[in-house]
């Protein structure tokens, strides 16, 4: 189980958890979302776009993405939960 992926809940999908949770999605790291409705809807829609003063502009693709509104979805089978509210 060490070398398990390990799947990491971001609760508060605002601008710090999303860069946050970008990152890690872009690392490779499997990302769950929990953000509000009008958040998790643009997500849906649009994906996720993680750009930084040092030049770093990416793209996540909306079904690249798990997010939720609702806890449960989001904190099942996490083993780490970031809290960023």
């Amino acid at each position: 189980m060490a070398n398990a992926a390990k799947t990491i809940a971001i609760a508060g999908a605002g601008s710090i958890g999303c860069y946050v949770g970008g990152c890690l999605a872009l690392a490779g790291r499997k990302v769950n979302f929990l953000g509000r409705g009008r958040i998790v809807e643009a997500m849906r829609k649009d994906g996720l776009r993680i750009s930084d003063l040092d030049g770093r502009d990416r793209r996540i693709d909306p079904e690249a993405l798990a997010v939720t509104d609702d806890p449960a979805m989001a904190l099942r089978n996490a083993n780490i939960v970031l809290v960023s509210v």
